[in-house]
């Protein structure tokens, strides 16, 4: 095949990530290799040092901040949150500007032993630091009603007949919805089913449709939208509330 070689920065390329477990003082370098011959050497050098502060209230936000220092290389950062001693760590942010990370507490779970953690590396090695624990009231589950294109664009009527509907949720750490849990109802047609997605033949008119879950402190998470259906004049709108 002729044409023109192509220009280094257009090479095609690739990134990729490959988690390399290794006793902690045992290990001196990471060679790579193209078949027999070495094409890099990283060896292993000094930790950085790391701190976080926080976390502060601003508004319906948690703000935490965080320094990582290394005396001859870059650091790359990693800032977690788990809600108690026994979950999973969760990333909230990587490279946070300026070491400052902002996130909406509705978008964490909430717990009585919350924490956040920042993971700093360079030169193959890691240091981390935590906050002290804090207590964050839950969050209830939040729902999404989807309602087809032209409800919610409002561009065209809808026509008879069958009427996708689908709910999606922020489960804030509450786990997943049983579809059995999960219940549809229109103004004009009654019982639309349940689970996380239903495909009634709405009759025509105005229809308030309404989908409720349960939210996962005890009680009812619902949303509401309102679709118009048939008729020469009439538009399929959407008007989502909780």
């Amino acid at each position: 095949m002729g044409g023109e070689p192509v220009p280094i920065e257009r090479e095609p390329w690739l990134d990729f990530c490959e988690v390399i477990e290794w006793p902690v003082g045992k290990v001196t370098a990471i060679a790579f290799h193209d078949g027999g011959e070495s094409i890099q050497v990283v060896e292993v050098g000094e930790a950085p040092t790391v701190s976080i502060t926080g976390p502060e209230e601003d508004g319906e936000r948690l703000r935490v901040r965080v320094e990582a220092h290394h005396p001859r290389s870059s650091t790359s950062v990693i800032v977690l949150f788990r809600a108690d001693q026994d979950e999973t760590w969760q990333v909230v942010a990587t490279d946070p500007p300026d070491g400052v990370v902002s996130v909406e507490r509705g978008r964490l779970p909430g717990g009585n032993a919350c924490r956040f953690r920042a993971l700093a590396g360079a030169e193959l090695m890691t240091a981390t630091a935590d906050t002290k624990p804090f207590a964050l009231a839950p969050t209830p589950r939040t729902a999404f009603l989807a309602l087809p294109t032209g409800a919610e664009s409002g561009c065209c009527p809808l026509p008879l007949g069958p009427v996708p509907l689908r709910v999606l949720f922020d489960n804030h750490g509450h786990g997943s919805v049983e579809p059995r849990d999960i219940t549809w109802m229109s103004s004009l047609d009654g019982d639309l089913g349940w689970g996380h997605a239903v495909v009634p033949d709405l009759s025509e008119g105005h229809h308030s449709i309404s989908v409720t879950a349960p939210d996962g402190l005890g009680g009812r998470v619902e949303q509401r939208g309102i679709i118009v259906v048939g008729g020469a004049e009439q538009r399929g709108i959407i008007v989502v509330g909780g």
